[in-house]
């Protein structure tokens, strides 16, 4: 069975590299997203301490920024590895078993990058709203 599948060991190194890399990729993001978060909270309470009508929509974005920074690391289930399942394999022809553990792992591959999609559109937006919130309570300051 090896012979006919020659690129099985390179592919499966491959898919194994780039689930590493999608886990990394997904706690940067949630690291990013937590600094949104902390500067979100700290444009709100800056603008509260000398609160005006002006500095009211930079607190308001500021609050809107922390929430979906919030969304975005809000842990996550995604697909794993079954033990139970796993110990099925432990007598199966290696070739095989190497190939099923390929097939999960491009499932588990593409849910992981759904996710990150996921993170990443909501760090983005959350960045956004934290650089409105910034704007508007910094104009809020100078008209003072």
């Amino acid at each position: 069975m090896s012979e006919s599948l020659p690129s099985l060991d390179l592919i499966a190194d491959e898919a194994r590299l780039q689930l590493e890399e999608l886990v990394r990729h997904l706690d940067a993001v949630d690291a990013k997203a937590g600094i949104v978060l902390g500067a979100s909270a700290a444009v709100a309470a800056i603008g509260a301490q000398h609160f005006t009508v002006i500095r009211g929509p930079g607190m308001g974005l500021a609050v809107v920024a922390a929430l979906i920074a919030l969304a975005a690391i809000v842990p996550q289930r995604f697909a794993t590895w079954d033990g139970a399942e796993l110990r099925d394999y432990i007598v199966s022809d290696p070739v095989f078993t190497k190939l099923a553990l390929l097939d999960t792992s491009l499932v588990i591959m593409n849910r992981l990058r759904r996710l990150l999609q996921k993170k990443v559109s909501r760090f983005r937006t959350a960045a956004v709203m934290l650089g409105l919130a910034v704007a508007a309570t910094s104009l809020g300051t100078l008209g003072n």
